[in-house]
Protein backbone atom coordinates (compact mmCIF):
# COMPACT_ATOMS: atom_id res chain seq x y z
CA UNK A 1 0.00 0.00 0.00
CA UNK A 2 1.60 3.16 -1.01
CA UNK A 3 1.79 6.59 0.53
CA UNK A 4 -1.10 7.91 -1.48
CA UNK A 5 -3.67 4.69 -0.77
CA UNK A 6 -2.95 4.71 3.10
CA UNK A 7 -3.42 9.09 2.99
CA UNK A 8 -7.01 8.98 1.37
CA UNK A 9 -7.71 4.86 2.76
CA UNK A 10 -11.61 5.17 4.56
CA UNK A 11 -11.40 2.46 6.77
CA UNK A 12 -15.21 0.58 6.70
CA UNK A 13 -17.06 0.28 10.58
CA UNK A 14 -14.94 -2.84 11.92
CA UNK A 15 -11.48 -0.87 10.78
CA UNK A 16 -12.51 1.93 12.52
CA UNK A 17 -13.20 0.13 15.61
CA UNK A 18 -9.54 -1.36 15.48
CA UNK A 19 -8.40 2.26 14.98
CA UNK A 20 -10.32 3.86 17.64
CA UNK A 21 -8.91 0.64 20.01
CA UNK A 22 -5.42 1.09 18.69
CA UNK A 23 -5.29 5.17 19.20
CA UNK A 24 -6.77 4.85 22.85
CA UNK A 25 -4.22 2.12 23.75
CA UNK A 26 -1.52 4.05 21.93
CA UNK A 27 -2.99 7.28 24.75
CA UNK A 28 -2.38 4.49 27.36
CA UNK A 29 0.77 3.64 26.38
CA UNK A 30 2.48 7.19 26.37
CA UNK A 31 1.11 7.61 29.68
CA UNK A 32 2.67 4.62 31.04
CA UNK A 33 5.88 5.90 29.82
CA UNK A 34 5.12 8.70 31.67
CA UNK A 35 5.10 7.21 34.84
CA UNK A 36 8.04 5.12 34.18
CA UNK A 37 10.28 7.78 33.64
CA UNK A 38 8.66 10.74 35.89
CA UNK A 39 7.87 14.47 34.88
CA UNK A 40 11.16 15.41 33.97
CA UNK A 41 11.12 13.92 30.59
CA UNK A 42 8.33 15.77 28.45
CA UNK A 43 6.37 13.34 26.37
CA UNK A 44 3.38 15.40 25.48
CA UNK A 45 4.41 15.84 21.58
CA UNK A 46 3.91 11.86 21.42
CA UNK A 47 -0.23 12.46 22.30
CA UNK A 48 -0.39 14.17 19.20
CA UNK A 49 0.24 10.95 16.94
CA UNK A 50 -2.78 8.91 18.25
CA UNK A 51 -4.98 12.41 18.44
CA UNK A 52 -3.90 12.74 14.25
CA UNK A 53 -4.77 9.68 13.49
CA UNK A 54 -8.23 9.27 15.10
CA UNK A 55 -9.14 12.57 13.29
CA UNK A 56 -7.92 11.35 9.94
CA UNK A 57 -9.71 8.34 9.72
CA UNK A 58 -12.53 8.41 12.29
CA UNK A 59 -13.65 12.06 12.62
CA UNK A 60 -13.26 15.31 14.41
CA UNK A 61 -15.37 14.23 17.21
CA UNK A 62 -13.34 10.92 17.87
CA UNK A 63 -10.10 13.33 17.80
CA UNK A 64 -11.52 15.61 20.16
CA UNK A 65 -12.08 12.44 22.53
CA UNK A 66 -9.05 11.48 22.13
CA UNK A 67 -7.36 14.69 22.84
CA UNK A 68 -9.39 14.77 26.26
CA UNK A 69 -8.22 11.30 27.31
CA UNK A 70 -4.53 12.57 26.17
CA UNK A 71 -4.86 15.70 28.83
CA UNK A 72 -6.98 13.49 31.75
CA UNK A 73 -4.14 10.82 31.51
CA UNK A 74 -1.27 12.74 31.51
CA UNK A 75 -3.30 14.53 34.96
CA UNK A 76 -3.93 10.98 36.41
CA UNK A 77 -0.11 10.15 36.42
CA UNK A 78 1.35 13.37 37.14
CA UNK A 79 -1.12 13.39 40.48
CA UNK A 80 -0.53 9.36 41.23
CA UNK A 81 3.62 10.72 40.83
CA UNK A 82 2.99 13.59 43.87
CA UNK A 83 3.58 16.37 41.45
CA UNK A 84 3.13 19.62 43.62
CA UNK A 85 0.21 21.05 43.12
CA UNK A 86 0.66 23.90 45.18
CA UNK A 87 0.55 26.17 42.29
CA UNK A 88 -2.76 24.56 40.75
CA UNK A 89 -3.62 27.00 38.38
CA UNK A 90 -0.43 27.07 36.78
CA UNK A 91 -0.87 23.55 36.18
CA UNK A 92 -4.50 23.91 34.89
CA UNK A 93 -3.31 26.59 32.57
CA UNK A 94 -0.05 24.73 31.28
CA UNK A 95 -3.56 21.86 30.78
CA UNK A 96 -5.66 24.06 28.63
CA UNK A 97 -2.66 25.50 26.53
CA UNK A 98 -1.86 21.83 25.35
CA UNK A 99 -5.55 20.88 25.05
CA UNK A 100 -5.81 23.69 23.35
CA UNK A 101 -3.31 22.98 20.67
CA UNK A 102 -4.35 19.34 20.43
CA UNK A 103 -7.58 21.10 19.42
CA UNK A 104 -5.78 22.82 16.92
CA UNK A 105 -4.61 19.90 15.41
CA UNK A 106 -7.87 18.63 15.22
CA UNK A 107 -9.23 21.24 13.29
CA UNK A 108 -6.42 21.60 10.62
CA UNK A 109 -6.19 17.81 9.94
CA UNK A 110 -9.90 17.37 9.46
CA UNK A 111 -10.13 20.76 7.47
CA UNK A 112 -7.22 19.03 5.28
CA UNK A 113 -9.07 15.57 5.43
CA UNK A 114 -12.16 17.04 3.97
CA UNK A 115 -10.50 19.32 1.48
CA UNK A 116 -8.75 16.28 0.54
CA UNK A 117 -12.06 14.31 0.11
CA UNK A 118 -14.20 16.45 -2.13
CA UNK A 119 -11.22 16.79 -4.39
CA UNK A 120 -11.38 13.24 -4.63
CA UNK A 121 -15.13 13.00 -5.03
CA UNK A 122 -14.67 15.65 -8.47
CA UNK A 123 -11.91 13.82 -9.35
CA UNK A 124 -14.29 10.64 -9.90
CA UNK A 125 -17.05 12.21 -10.75
CA UNK A 126 -19.06 13.80 -13.99
CA UNK A 127 -19.38 17.48 -13.32
CA UNK A 128 -22.50 18.24 -15.70
CA UNK A 129 -24.29 14.71 -14.47
CA UNK A 130 -22.83 13.80 -11.01
CA UNK A 131 -22.76 10.40 -11.84
CA UNK A 132 -19.31 8.44 -11.65
CA UNK A 133 -17.04 9.06 -14.32
CA UNK A 134 -15.17 6.80 -16.84
CA UNK A 135 -12.43 5.88 -14.28
CA UNK A 136 -14.54 5.62 -11.01
CA UNK A 137 -17.25 3.52 -13.06
CA UNK A 138 -14.28 1.38 -13.98
CA UNK A 139 -13.30 1.05 -10.49
CA UNK A 140 -16.84 -0.41 -9.26
CA UNK A 141 -17.60 -2.46 -12.20
CA UNK A 142 -14.28 -4.52 -11.52
CA UNK A 143 -15.70 -4.65 -7.95
CA UNK A 144 -18.89 -6.29 -8.86
CA UNK A 145 -16.89 -8.21 -11.31
CA UNK A 146 -15.07 -9.92 -8.40
CA UNK A 147 -17.35 -10.30 -6.30
CA UNK A 148 -19.92 -11.97 -9.02
CA UNK A 149 -16.56 -14.21 -9.73
CA UNK A 150 -16.02 -14.94 -5.98
CA UNK A 151 -19.92 -15.91 -5.23
CA UNK A 152 -21.12 -17.52 -8.79
CA UNK A 153 -23.24 -14.51 -9.32
CA UNK A 154 -25.10 -13.64 -12.80
CA UNK A 155 -23.67 -10.18 -13.79
CA UNK A 156 -25.76 -8.03 -16.28
CA UNK A 157 -24.14 -5.25 -18.36
CA UNK A 158 -25.47 -2.63 -20.13
CA UNK A 159 -24.81 0.10 -22.59
CA UNK A 160 -26.55 3.07 -23.48
CA UNK A 161 -26.39 5.43 -26.59
CA UNK A 162 -28.60 8.68 -26.82
CA UNK A 163 -30.01 8.43 -30.29
CA UNK A 164 -29.80 12.38 -32.23
CA UNK A 165 -28.34 13.58 -29.51
CA UNK A 166 -26.31 15.90 -31.98
CA UNK A 167 -29.16 17.34 -33.07
CA UNK A 168 -30.48 18.55 -30.03
CA UNK A 169 -26.98 20.28 -29.34
CA UNK A 170 -27.07 21.83 -33.09
CA UNK A 171 -30.16 23.08 -32.89
CA UNK A 172 -31.05 24.01 -29.81
CA UNK A 173 -28.05 24.52 -28.38
CA UNK A 174 -25.44 23.16 -26.17
CA UNK A 175 -27.18 24.35 -23.15
CA UNK A 176 -30.51 22.21 -23.85
CA UNK A 177 -27.99 18.86 -24.68
CA UNK A 178 -26.49 19.29 -21.26
CA UNK A 179 -29.95 19.82 -19.53
CA UNK A 180 -30.62 16.31 -21.50
CA UNK A 181 -28.25 14.88 -20.02
CA UNK A 182 -28.80 15.90 -16.62
CA UNK A 183 -32.56 14.43 -17.05
CA UNK A 184 -31.53 10.97 -18.05
CA UNK A 185 -28.68 11.12 -15.31
CA UNK A 186 -31.69 11.37 -12.96
CA UNK A 187 -33.58 8.97 -14.78
CA UNK A 188 -30.79 6.83 -14.17
CA UNK A 189 -30.56 7.27 -10.26
CA UNK A 190 -34.33 6.79 -9.78
CA UNK A 191 -34.44 3.68 -11.84
CA UNK A 192 -31.36 1.79 -10.40
CA UNK A 193 -30.75 0.11 -6.83
CA UNK A 194 -27.75 1.44 -4.35
CA UNK A 195 -26.49 -1.85 -5.42
CA UNK A 196 -26.08 -1.04 -9.17
CA UNK A 197 -23.15 0.51 -10.38
CA UNK A 198 -23.97 3.50 -13.20
CA UNK A 199 -21.36 5.88 -14.79
CA UNK A 200 -21.01 8.12 -17.76
CA UNK A 201 -18.37 7.01 -20.17
CA UNK A 202 -18.12 10.20 -21.81
CA UNK A 203 -20.52 12.37 -24.41
CA UNK A 204 -23.98 10.69 -24.49
CA UNK A 205 -22.62 7.12 -23.61
CA UNK A 206 -23.90 5.86 -20.22
CA UNK A 207 -23.16 2.34 -19.19
CA UNK A 208 -24.87 -0.04 -15.86
CA UNK A 209 -23.75 -2.82 -14.38
CA UNK A 210 -26.97 -4.92 -12.39
CA UNK A 211 -25.20 -7.68 -9.74
CA UNK A 212 -27.02 -10.72 -9.11
CA UNK A 213 -29.44 -9.70 -12.35
CA UNK A 214 -30.45 -12.57 -14.84
CA UNK A 215 -32.03 -12.42 -18.32
CA UNK A 216 -35.35 -11.97 -17.63
CA UNK A 217 -34.46 -9.17 -15.11
CA UNK A 218 -32.57 -7.51 -17.33
CA UNK A 219 -34.89 -7.45 -19.92
CA UNK A 220 -37.64 -5.80 -17.52
CA UNK A 221 -35.22 -3.04 -16.17
CA UNK A 222 -33.90 -2.32 -19.52
CA UNK A 223 -37.42 -1.68 -21.09
CA UNK A 224 -38.28 0.51 -17.96
CA UNK A 225 -35.60 2.51 -18.63
CA UNK A 226 -36.42 2.76 -22.05
CA UNK A 227 -40.05 3.75 -21.52
CA UNK A 228 -38.81 6.32 -18.61
CA UNK A 229 -36.25 8.07 -21.07
CA UNK A 230 -38.61 8.28 -24.00
CA UNK A 231 -41.72 9.26 -21.96
CA UNK A 232 -38.82 12.50 -21.16
CA UNK A 233 -37.94 13.34 -24.22
CA UNK A 234 -41.39 13.34 -25.63
CA UNK A 235 -42.53 15.71 -22.28
CA UNK A 236 -39.89 18.07 -23.07
CA UNK A 237 -40.20 17.51 -27.45
CA UNK A 238 -36.79 16.69 -27.88
CA UNK A 239 -36.27 14.10 -30.78
CA UNK A 240 -34.29 11.80 -28.79
CA UNK A 241 -34.53 7.90 -28.18
CA UNK A 242 -32.12 5.52 -26.80
CA UNK A 243 -30.29 2.04 -27.88
CA UNK A 244 -29.23 -0.45 -25.57
CA UNK A 245 -26.86 -3.26 -25.37
CA UNK A 246 -27.92 -5.60 -22.58
CA UNK A 247 -25.33 -8.57 -22.01
CA UNK A 248 -26.22 -11.28 -19.15
CA UNK A 249 -23.20 -13.22 -17.99
CA UNK A 250 -23.41 -16.51 -17.02
CA UNK A 251 -19.97 -17.10 -17.72
CA UNK A 252 -18.12 -13.82 -16.59
CA UNK A 253 -15.24 -12.36 -18.26
CA UNK A 254 -11.93 -11.67 -17.68
CA UNK A 255 -11.62 -8.22 -17.36
CA UNK A 256 -14.17 -4.77 -17.34
CA UNK A 257 -13.00 -4.40 -20.86
CA UNK A 258 -14.28 -7.71 -22.24
CA UNK A 259 -17.60 -6.98 -19.36
CA UNK A 260 -18.50 -3.56 -21.28
CA UNK A 261 -17.04 -4.71 -24.76
CA UNK A 262 -20.01 -7.18 -25.40
CA UNK A 263 -22.65 -4.57 -24.21
CA UNK A 264 -21.17 -2.42 -26.76
CA UNK A 265 -21.29 -4.53 -29.11
CA UNK A 266 -24.86 -5.43 -28.97
CA UNK A 267 -25.56 -1.26 -28.57
CA UNK A 268 -23.83 -0.73 -31.83
CA UNK A 269 -25.77 -3.45 -33.43
CA UNK A 270 -28.86 -1.67 -32.55
CA UNK A 271 -27.77 1.42 -33.80
CA UNK A 272 -26.83 -0.04 -37.02
CA UNK A 273 -30.26 -1.63 -37.60
CA UNK A 274 -32.07 1.71 -37.09
CA UNK A 275 -31.50 2.82 -33.05
CA UNK A 276 -34.41 2.69 -30.68
CA UNK A 277 -34.11 -0.80 -29.33
CA UNK A 278 -32.52 -3.13 -27.40
CA UNK A 279 -30.33 -5.76 -27.81
CA UNK A 280 -30.02 -8.54 -25.50
CA UNK A 281 -27.35 -11.74 -25.35
CA UNK A 282 -26.67 -14.08 -22.58
CA UNK A 283 -23.28 -15.44 -22.57
CA UNK A 284 -22.71 -18.83 -21.31
CA UNK A 285 -25.03 -21.21 -19.19
CA UNK A 286 -26.87 -21.13 -16.71
CA UNK A 287 -24.76 -22.96 -13.92
CA UNK A 288 -27.19 -26.07 -12.49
Amino acid sequence: MNLDRIICFQPGPKQRWLIILAAWICVLLIGAIHDLTGPNIELHSFYLVPILVMTWFVGPRWGIATALLSIINWMVIDFRAGLDWSADSVVLLNEFIRLGMYLLLVIVAWQWRSTLNREADLARHDTLTQLPNRRAFFELAKIELERARRYSHTLTTIMMDLDNFKTVNDQLGHQCGDELLRIISNILRDVTRSSDAVGRLGGDEFAIVLPETDATAALAFSEKLRREVLAAMQREKWPVTISLGVATFHELPADVDQLLKCADDLMYAVKSAGKNEIKHAVIGQLAS
